[in-house]
């Protein structure tokens, strides 16, 4: 990083590049003297501020919270994605001095401004989940059962956006015998042959299997050769991501002896925190109705596997993590069959690569703030809360109902 910023100087996207990198792995005060230098050279560069809000401890006093409120009439001239920047910054600073009207107006306005530059279809956003709902039958993983590798190193957290899956896995990861690999891309390059999930290709495999020709155990042990430089010399390797909840079906069947970990958050609380992050991957959460809609597709699909594979997984709640953290690690170190350590409870001390959007949280000892953001923001979020509603979507105590 010094070599690059040092090389290029001049170059706000090198000074940009470097404040993430080291964001990501928790040099925080680096990481924003480097995104503030990237906006000097270039005042379009919003997104810079946009990372410094999440990095920060924002309060009253901080001279930067009359900077970021003003950001977005500084930036009117600036592209789209650089004004749409501007008001999720601004949105976090009023957010964090309690003037929650005006930060709901920024978030809005910055959703506005991401969803008129997006074009997606949400039958494809949606399609791998509704795929997977159809095409593994219950009858499957009593058919194929153990038929897959016998590796049994892998631990999958499921979870949707915002649920706190991330922090299960930075609670795991922290354990000197686990290593951490994120959202990594390894299951869907194991998988290929599954294609969509559509039961077309499904079916492909299910055939397979019945002619004895052991696709379950080809797939697993794809995924064995894919994931073997993650392991190192740990002796369990952690996979998360709220893209791979539809592959579940494929994973129990191909690794039966994974440990698979679900999630919950409060629906409402995780579809506020995904719509006031500016995410780059995940093109329905700049809209409240899209986003019921992926929750509502998450939950059916989540049922689903609770259904069919559910003995033989674990359910955390976000808020039961909260609220007692040591109980709530205990509960996953034994399911995964590892002794306690220390780590685990200080698992804010473990130096590992973190996505920006919740890399302060990891790298902070757990603490009730984020239980339930939403109720700031009374009626505002209503018509959220009625989207969620009208798609069977309703939850308390961090269980999706």
């Amino acid at each position: 990083i010094e070599l690059l910023v040092r090389r290029f100087a001049d170059r706000p996207e090198a000074w940009f590049a470097a404040g993430v990198i080291r964001a990501q792995f928790g040099a925080f005060e680096q990481a924003i003297y480097e995104l503030k230098r990237a906006y000097a050279l270039d005042p379009s560069l919003t997104p810079a501020w946009d990372a410094i809000a999440r990095l920060k401890t924002l309060g009253g006093g901080d001279p930067d919270i009359d900077f970021m409120a003003g950001l977005p009439e500084r930036s009117a001239a600036s592209p789209a994605l650089s004004r749409a920047a501007a008001h999720y910054a601004a949105a976090a600073a009023f957010d964090a001095v309690g003037e929650q009207p005006r930060a709901f107006a920024h978030y809005a306005q910055g959703a506005a401004l991401r969803r008129s530059g997006l074009s997606h279809d949400m039958n494809l956003v949606l399609g791998l989940m509704r795929n997977a709902v159809n095409a593994f039958e219950p009858d499957l993983f009593d058919r194929f059962r153990g038929e897959g590798a016998q590796s049994s190193g892998a631990i999958f957290i499921f979870g949707p956006t915002r649920s706190g899956a991330a922090l299960v896995e930075q609670i795991l990861a922290s354990h000197p015998r686990v290593c951490g690999a994120g959202e990594s891309g390894v299951v869907r390059l194991a998988t290929w042959p599954l294609s969509d999930l559509r039961p077309l290709f499904v079916g492909d495999v299910v055939r397979m299997a019945d002619e004895g020709r052991k696709p379950w155990l080809g797939l697993g042990r794809n995924f064995e050769t894919f994931s073997k430089e993650l392991h190192r010399d740990r002796l369990y390797t952690v996979y998360r991501g709220p893209n791979i909840l539809p592959f579940a079906g494929a994973i129990r069947l191909m690794l039966p002896n994974a440990k698979s970990i679900f999630v919950d958050r409060d629906p409402v609380e995780a579809a506020w925190s995904t719509f006031r992050v500016n995410y780059q991957a995940h093109p329905w959460s700049f809209d409240f109705n899209e986003i019921a809609e992926w929750f509502a597709a998450y939950k059916a699909t989540r049922e689903t596997w609770r259904e069919r594979i559910g003995s033989e997984s674990l359910d955390v709640s976000y808020e039961s993590l909260v609220a007692d953290p040591q109980r709530e690690t205990k509960r996953l170190l034994k399911f995964i069959g590892l002794s306690p350590d220390p780590m685990c409870d200080r698992f804010y001390e473990t130096a590992r690569l973190s996505p920006v959007e919740s890399v302060r949280r990891l790298r902070s000892p757990i603490d009730a703030s984020s239980l339930a953001p939403s109720r700031a923001f009374g009626a505002a979020l209503d018509p959220l809360r009625q989207a969620l509603e009208l798609r069977g979507v309703s939850g308390a105590g961090g269980v999706v109902h």
